[in-house]
């Protein structure tokens, strides 16, 4: 969805790319095809990811490709993109607009390997996605919530921040702390908000 790969308009023409990660899905959208046209005239190569992918980062670094499982889905969200990157001994989950029945198919394949340090909390809080079992599987100690102010589907859920509270994850909005940077060391990463 636009709020997901919009941002890459402006980055294309900031800086050099050589591969965009994608999945191998028919979206429908006009801005979507723009961005495919724009690939193919900047000569920009499209990967379709799978799981398995592994791309490295630094000599301690990964980045590694855990989903979709599967594409056979009704909603899109759940054929997003999930990575988890690995530096040193610390561990990142990044979820996409990832649902239920998409969380339940990472517990189910990848059980503790899904365990990281930390969590960027799937469909900004939505109260589809973020069930108890799978913050279980993961075990984040710190969570970001990437989310609009005031935004119409009023993300995030009650219920998800009461999860999160419930399990003591130290948790950061980008609607209340602004933009969050996570800064990576080995064996430990630091969090910055910037309002």
């Amino acid at each position: 969805h636009l709020d997901h790969y919009g941002g890459a308009f402006s980055l294309l023409k900031e800086m050099p790319v050589k591969q965009v990660w994608g999945i191998n899905a028919v979206y429908d959208s006009e801005q979507y095809m723009a961005l495919l046209t724009q690939l193919v005239h900047s000569k920009i190569d499209f990967v379709s990811v799978k799981p398995g992918l592994t791309f490295p980062l630094t000599q301690n670094g990964s980045l590694n490709v855990l989903g979709p499982l599967s594409h056979d889905f009704e909603n899109i969200n759940n054929a997003s993109i999930v990575l988890q990157v690995s530096h040193g001994a610390m561990s990142y989950l990044l979820t996409g607009d990832i649902e239920t029945q998409a969380e339940n198919q990472l517990i189910t394949h990848y059980a503790q390997l899904l365990s990281s340090d930390f969590l960027k909390i799937p469909h900004h809080g939505s109260k589809t996605s973020s069930q108890l079992s799978f913050l279980l599987q993961v075990q984040p100690k710190v969570a970001v919530i990437s989310v609009g102010k005031n935004n119409r589907f009023h993300h995030p859920s009650q219920k998800v921040m009461e999860r999160l509270e419930r399990l003591k994850i130290k948790t950061y909005r980008t609607d209340q702390n602004g933009s969050v940077c996570v800064c990576s060391q080995a064996n430990q990463f630091t969090m910055r908000s910037h309002i």
